[in-house]
This record gives C-alpha cells, structure tokens and sequence, in this order.
C-alpha cells in the first residue's frame, strides 16, 4: 500500500483521507492475515496464546513507532521523514513475507481435517459473525446456542441453519446436566458438534431418539405422543409456572419479544395473580377479620 507515499506528497486533505482509507484495508487484510498465520501455527490449544502475542507485539510496535516518528518530525519536520520510516516497515514487511514467511494452509487443513464443518455459507457466517454476541457473561452454567439442524421436509437431509431471531443465546444448566455436558465436550474445540454422528456431523432427530430409547421412554411414562420438541413447552412451562421472569424465558426460547412468549404461555402464569394478591394482604393497613372463637388478631396473642 503506497500510503507514506501519499501522505509525504499530499497536496490537500483528500489525500489524507485516501491514503487513510488504504490504511484501513491493510488493516483490515495483512494483519488478519497475521493473526489467522499465528492461529495456525500454535494449534486449537493455544490459540488464546498467540492472540495475546499477537496484540502485545502489535501495541510494543505501535508505541515504539510513534516514538520514533516523533523524533524524526522535531529534528527533520513534519515531511517526509517520519513517513520514510513506514515504508521501510512496509518494503521490510513485503520483504520477510516473500522470503521468510512460510505458508500456513497446511496447518488449517490437518486441523479441519479431525473436525466437522458447520456445513453455513460465506454469507451465513457473515450474519453469525454480525449478529451474534462473541464474548458473553453469565452468572452460572449453560450451553451457547449458534446453530440449528433442521431436516428437508421432503428428503429428510439434515442442513444448518440460524436460530431463531437470528441471534446466539445461552441456555441454563441445571446442576444435574453440568458433569454430563462436561463429559461429552471433553477436548472438542470451538465449531465442533457436541453430540455428533457416528460418521460425523449433526446427530439426526432419529438417531438420537434410537440411542436413548425414546420411543421405549414415552411409553414408560405414558406420555406414547410425547415429540422431542414438546420438551421446550415443558421447560418454558415449568420455569413460568415456578415464577421466573417472562424476559428472562424469552431470551431462553430465542423469541423475538416477551410479548410472543406470554402469548404462547401466558395462562401458565395466572396462579401468579393470586400468589401476588396474597403478598399485598396485609400491607394496606385494614384489620383482617377475625376468625371464629378469635378475640385478638393473629400476632397480638403472643405479643408480637
């Protein structure tokens, strides 16, 4: 990019600002490049390691750089000499790339070849990258949700599609689902199907049914009608029914709003209503009435 160039022969801003513009693409180009090289090279174990290398290297250079431009334009002024010194770093750059740098595509290759692939297109992953939250907090254990397998309603093969809203979510564990989640994540690294077929890829609806017994389950509990999907309704039923907050199932269950859910579920919580009408009894200051063979309210019998 010919961007010191520019900025020592810049007869007006416009210059300026194209030349930012180039330093905007190779940004956004060489040094991905860089990180996704480093990323390669360290392996799916220490990939934490290297972006912080990475960075740390990055920002050493950059403060180091602006010293010594600093320097240049006190002694030499403003131009050309501080922009001399980028387009050494720029023909060096150039220079240790053609010569030195090795290619690193057979390393992603041996990696991608013992993992599954999402199966998402360029501009699919493009939305998840857009939309979908990369770093979250939350205050206890659950599972990201990024994906979802839906099967062909006429040939019945699986694709990989965007959960609902288009939005990563992260679902609650209970206590008794961590060891197990923990068990089967094992030393997976990030893209890799939790539960995954035994040829590979996303497990079927039907091949998980066959490997806990499903049918032989619902029978069991004599629910035989019982689908895989009717275990949503009982867990959006179960939290809402225990007094949990309508947003909070919302962000669970991937709607759009907590409009959607109460209608879906909202007489689940009617038993509330009362259960808030109890908790204002007594807190409006009338005297209850009493009950038979009473002569005191309860409380003032005992003094309290």
């Amino acid at each position: 990019m010919p961007v010191p160039l520019l900025l020592i022969w810049a007869p007006n801003w416009g210059w300026v600002i194209a030349a930012n513009v180039l330093l905007g693409v190779n940004q956004g180009l060489a040094w991905s490049t860089t990180v996704i090289m480093k990323i390669d090279l360290v392996g799916p174990s220490r990939r934490g390691l290297a972006m912080g290398l990475n960075e740390a290297a990055g920002y050493l250079a950059v403060a180091a750089t602006a010293m010594a431009t600093g320097y240049l334009a006190e002694v030499y002024g403003l131009r050309p000499a501080p922009f001399l010194l980028g387009a050494a770093f720029a023909a060096l750059g150039l220079g240790l790339s053609t010569l030195a740098v090795r290619e690193t595509r057979g390393h992603a290759h041996h990696e991608a070849g013992g993992t599954t692939h999402s199966g998402l297109t360029t501009g699919q992953v493009f939305v998840d990258a857009f939309h979908a939250e990369q770093a979250v907090w939350v205050p206890g254990r659950g599972l990201r949700l990024q994906r979802a397998v839906l099967a062909s309603g006429g040939t019945g093969e699986l694709f990989v599609d965007t959960l609902k809203n288009k939005r990563a979510r992260t679902v609650p564990l209970v206590d008794e689902l961590i060891p197990l989640v923990d068990r089967w994540a094992g030393e997976k690294v990030n893209g890799a199907w939790l539960f995954h077929a035994p040829q590979g890829g996303p497990l079927s609806e039907g091949n998980w049914k066959r490997s806990v017994r499903w049918s032989t389950a619902i029978k069991t509990i004599g629910v035989p009608t019982l689908r895989v999907h009717d275990l949503r309704h009982t867990a959006a039923s179960v939290w809402l029914g225990s007094g949990a907050d309508p947003k909070v199932v919302q962000r669970i269950l991937g709607h759009a709003s907590a409009a959607m859910t109460m209608d879906l579920y909202g007489h689940l919580i009617d038993q509330n209503l009362w259960d808030a009408a109890r908790k204002i009894g007594g807190t409006t200051g009338a005297r209850r009435e009493l009950g038979a063979g009473m002569t005191k309210p309860p409380g003032e019998e005992s003094g309290l």
